[in-house]
């Protein structure tokens, strides 16, 4: 579940389908994701140390990330960005549980960090795929609250 290959394969292949698929609100939250994925294994700690201790790094780099997608949830016309805000809630607390309780295995933190990306990635599948279901049913899916309108396909 922690491979880093699989990760990163995964998250260029929903990359790709969402980025050409999605409306704005798609292509927001992959790109957030992609950033914060990117931004992660450049502030982690030196390998042999990794997730010993709180990753302070990955732990900002989570915190900015929850709250762009808190912005997004709230701005968006989807559903699917309140699930990946919780999803990433989820993350962010357990950098707060290793803080707290510095005895947690490394490996378990470590896995607790990973697995909460794949159904993110899931979310924002169903999302893009939606988007485009409204689309041919309807010729429309307004991308923001409070605005009308057709989405850019």
């Amino acid at each position: 579940m922690t491979n880093p290959i699989f990760y990163w394969t995964l998250l260029a292949l929903c990359s790709t389908y969402i980025l050409a698929k999605g409306a704005p609100p798609e292509r927001t939250g992959i790109s957030i994701l992609i950033i914060g994925s990117v931004l992660s294994v450049l502030s982690a700690n030196a390998y042999p140390m990794r997730f010993q201790h709180m990753e302070v790094g990955i732990f900002v780099v989570d915190l900015v990330g929850l709250i762009a997608l808190v912005v997004l949830a709230l701005r968006a016309d989807r559903y699917w960005p309140i699930w990946v805000a919780g999803f990433h809630l989820v993350g962010v607390a357990t950098h707060a549980a290793m803080a707290a309780s510095p005895e947690v295995v490394p490996r378990a933190y470590a896995m607790a960090q990973a697995f909460w990306g794949y159904p993110m990635l899931a979310a924002m599948m169903a999302g893009a795929w939606r988007h485009r279901n409204r689309l041919a049913r309807y010729g429309e899916d307004p991308s923001w609250s409070g605005r009308s309108g057709k989405a850019q396909p």
